[in-house]
């Protein structure tokens, strides 16, 4: 994974990503994305986080999110990767709707409350704390 960021696959990855890009990915790349679940796309997050792809790795939380709000493990590793990837505005609106979708989910609200507070919004991270169900 580390060899995403190395100059001898920069060319490799600048086709991969235009290909993507253009909506016509690569049968074989085309298939595992598509048939990626919550639990893959939060694997690969992890992964993308630790080699420095900070924007690749938030963009796979939020895909992973969106399939399941309640991973405890994507929750957690998605503040970090919002903060690294210069997203935390995105990252509250995005954990903000997740919260409103299901009220009764508590993990959603405690990840916005850590956002909140990595971005100096202790009160709004206090309140989202408030309403959660524990």
């Amino acid at each position: 994974p580390s060899a995403i960021n190395a100059a001898a696959t920069v060319g490799n990855v600048d086709a991969i990503k235009a290909l993507l890009k253009a909506g016509h990915p690569p049968a074989a790349i085309g298939s595992a994305l598509a048939a990626g679940g919550s639990a893959q796309w939060r694997d690969r997050a992890a992964m993308m986080l630790k080699t420095g792809s900070y924007d690749a790795a938030y963009q796979d939380y939020v895909k992973a999110l969106t399939q399941d709000p309640t991973d405890e493990v994507a929750l957690a590793a998605f503040t970090p990767a919002a903060v690294a990837s210069g997203k935390e505005t995105p990252a509250v609106s995005f954990l903000k709707a997740v919260s409103a979708r299901d009220p009764q989910a508590t993990g959603p609200r405690i990840a916005l409350s850590k956002l909140l507070a990595a971005t100096g919004s202790p009160d709004e991270a206090i309140a989202a704390t408030r309403t959660a169900r524990v």
